[in-house]
């Protein structure tokens, strides 16, 4: 019976131990980056191209040709609708203006 008297406190102390433990871990968990908020990550943004001087099936074709930085593209009622990661919007909006497009940008919650 003393054994067990002995293995009680010990119990005690490692419950003591494994909870300062969690409490460190969950604190670091805290401060881990939300997925929302990965490396390299940015929030999409919306080109709206409405009609202009150019021809609009030629900067789709353009555009489809570079889908890779693409996330949706709508045509409806001469207007096109670009949905795309936000570090190409530039470089879309200068082919846009290269081609004699209005067109206005946002980005989406």
């Amino acid at each position: 019976m003393e054994l067990v008297k002995e293995v009680v406190p010990s119990t005690s102390i490692d419950d003591e131990s494994s909870t300062s433990f969690n409490n460190h871990s969950s604190s670091l968990l805290a401060v881990a980056p939300t997925p929302n908020h990965q490396r390299g990550a940015a929030p999409p943004a919306i080109i709206e191209v409405k009609k202009g001087g150019g021809n609009i099936e030629k900067i789709i074709t353009r555009l489809r040709a570079n889908a890779g930085r693409l996330i949706r593209l709508e045509a409806k009622k001469k207007k096109l609708q670009i949905c795309m990661l936000s570090k190409f919007t530039n470089s879309v909006a200068a082919e846009l203006k290269a081609s004699k497009f209005f067109w206005r940008s946002t980005f989406m919650d």
